[in-house]
């Protein structure tokens, strides 16, 4: 049983379409990302995308459209294209059963904002979970699962996450928030810029906006095209500036792979986060 927006139980609105953001340049991870796609880098054992369709299949999602962008086809060919020596390949489908996939094409990466609305035509009116490969959750459940059982037809739910002050240089472009109320779900207030000091935080962790955020599609119709509301956060503040936005706080271990510094260091970390010794 979860609070709704009336204050009762079981008022939750079903969330089911998700989109995968892959249609950057990936300039954060150079070398690394000069002839690999981010979304294709290994950390443990499979790939970014597969890790979040993972994370899709145990929320019970039925689509998810990823943004692609001219160069990046080998991304749609990984998960699509069946392994020549299946034999050989150990490794079940990337795809979970139930999933499926639609591709589509950002002509020229304008911006996060401007890629979540080319997924607009297939959205038909629902709401939809907006999700970053380079940010990851660990522990059970997923951090889709935790926010879709909080979903109950917000104009926006954004997720926030506590990090540890240690390793918050590897959160960069993590936003921090101004909350009021009761957690774990909050009212969200503003959206801070990078510099600004988090709400929430205390002498261990630095409380940060995290990778999954589940707007409605009127968010996307909002965007003017051509503008500047294709950078993502000056399209949401707007969006923000009325209705109903909230953030949930999510239960698990954050990490952050978006930089090539971040990613080499929780790459090293990788086991110890697994086992919870660090």
């Amino acid at each position: 049983m979860f609070p709704s927006s009336n204050g009762k139980p079981d008022d939750r609105v079903p969330v089911k379409v998700a989109v995968i953001p892959c249609a950057g340049w990936g300039t954060r991870m150079l070398p690394l990302t000069r002839v690999v796609p981010k979304e294709l880098l290994p950390l443990g054992p499979k790939p970014l995308i597969e890790h979040t369709l993972a994370e899709l299949g145990e929320a019970g999602f039925e689509l998810a459209v990823i943004v692609l962008r001219t160069g990046k086809e080998i991304i749609k060919r990984h998960l699509l294209e069946p392994y020549p020596f299946p034999e050989r390949a150990h490794s079940p489908s990337p795809i979970p059963n139930g999933l499926k996939l639609e591709f589509v094409e950002q002509d020229d990466p304008r911006g996060l904002a401007d890629a979540l609305k080319m997924a607009l035509p297939m959205l038909d009116g629902r709401p939809f979970l907006m999700i970053l490969p380079d940010q990851l959750l660990m522990g059970s459940p997923g951090a889709t699962a935790q926010l879709v059982r909080h979903y109950c037809g917000q104009d926006s739910l954004t997720s926030i996450v506590n990090v540890p002050k240690e390793e918050a240089e590897h959160f960069v472009g993590s936003r921090g928030v101004v909350v009021e109320g009761d957690g774990p779900c909050y009212k969200l207030k503003d959206l801070l810029g990078e510099t600004g000091v988090p709400g929430l935080s205390d002498g261990r962790y630095t409380v940060r906006a995290f990778g999954r955020s589940i707007f409605k599609p009127d968010f996307l119709e909002s965007i003017e095209d051509q503008s500047d509301e294709s950078e993502f956060s000056l399209a949401f503040t707007k969006y923000c500036s009325q209705g109903r936005h909230d953030c949930l706080l999510l239960n698990g271990r954050p990490i952050d792979v978006g930089t090539r510094v971040s990613y080499q260091y929780f790459w090293k970390q990788w086991e110890s986060i697994l086992t919870g010794t660090l």
